[in-house]
């Protein structure tokens, strides 16, 4: 199964390897910068007060592949999590929108995402290398 992992770690590396340890390959990430939709739904969760850094952990955008339902999201680290299948299905609603009316419904899409609370504390923990 295809998803959205959003998680927090100290660098890119720590993320990946992370995933690994759970058994995710990554299909891509620094998702963010690359799909302008799921940017726009990246400010849409900072609109909804999703916070840059927890405990000096900024946030690492990646598509996974797993054989594991949408259980990410019991790991402190990860903030959302969510199937790729609804992501592109919600995509293809709003695709023949242009310009301001494009990025409004991509990132009210953030609206239908629960957070996790933003004054935790990660807890973080160095992931072993795999």
């Amino acid at each position: 199964m295809r998803k959205y992992v959003c998680i927090r770690a100290l660098n890119l590396r720590d993320a990946k390897l992370g995933l690994a340890n759970q058994n995710a390959t990554i299909v891509r990430s620094n998702v963010e910068q690359v799909d302008p939709a799921f940017r726009n739904l990246v400010y849409g969760l900072e609109a909804q007060g999703l916070k840059n850094k927890i405990d000096e952990c900024p946030l690492f955008c990646f598509l996974v592949e797993d054989k594991k339902g949408i259980d990410f999201s019991q790991f402190n680290e990860v903030e959302v999590s969510f199937p790729m299948e609804w992501f592109e299905s919600a995509k293809s609603t709003v695709r023949h929108l242009t310009g301001l009316a494009y990025c409004e419904a991509t990132s009210e899409l953030a609206n239908g995402l629960e957070l996790k609370d933003q004054n935790r504390k990660v807890i973080y923990q160095r992931p072993k290398a795999v």
